[in-house]
């Protein structure tokens, strides 16, 4: 395969994007910090969804093996009543985990929703109080545009 002049190597790619990755790293504390002042509650949800949704995978992998080793178990006894309920009730396990994946995947997306709101909301107000302790300082008017970068006129 052939490379332009101007693609770097995967390698050197890779190396870029890890440092860049590295260098935002500061930034993860003052943003946590934000997120949790603007959403508290939402927020601790938030992580509870994600250490359910780290679990989950885990207990359908862990009832994979009994649920495959008895319904190999009740094919080899012939179908037999208390082989086959067993296996029932692992394949019945095993689909409650993974609606209960699925179901916290949605309710994840709906906490992310109602906190990404809360937090929009939470620096609205801080631009717009800095914004009108600046005016007050100043003299300027609130409405006064010039101020503000162009970003943010939309929100004014």
């Amino acid at each position: 395969m052939l490379r332009s002049a101007a693609m770097p190597e995967p390698r050197h790619l890779v190396a870029s994007k890890l440092r860049y990755a590295a260098a935002q790293l500061r930034h993860l504390p003052g943003a946590l910090v934000l997120v949790w002042t603007a959403a508290r509650g939402w927020t601790a949800g938030w992580v509870a969804l994600l250490v359910g949704q780290g679990l989950l995978p885990l207990a359908v992998v862990c009832l994979t093996r009994p649920l495959v080793d008895g319904l190999l178990a009740a094919v080899q006894a012939g179908g037999d009543r208390p082989s086959l309920r067993r296996v029932l009730l692992l394949a019945a396990l095993m689909g409650a985990a993974l609606l209960l994946t699925e179901a916290l995947r949605v309710a994840a997306g709906w906490v992310r929703a109602n906190q990404s709101e809360l937090v929009q909301d939470h620096i609205q107000g801080f631009i717009f109080s800095f914004n009108y302790t600046q005016s007050e300082w100043t003299g300027h008017a609130v409405s006064d545009h010039a101020s503000l970068p162009p970003a943010l006129w939309s929100r004014v």
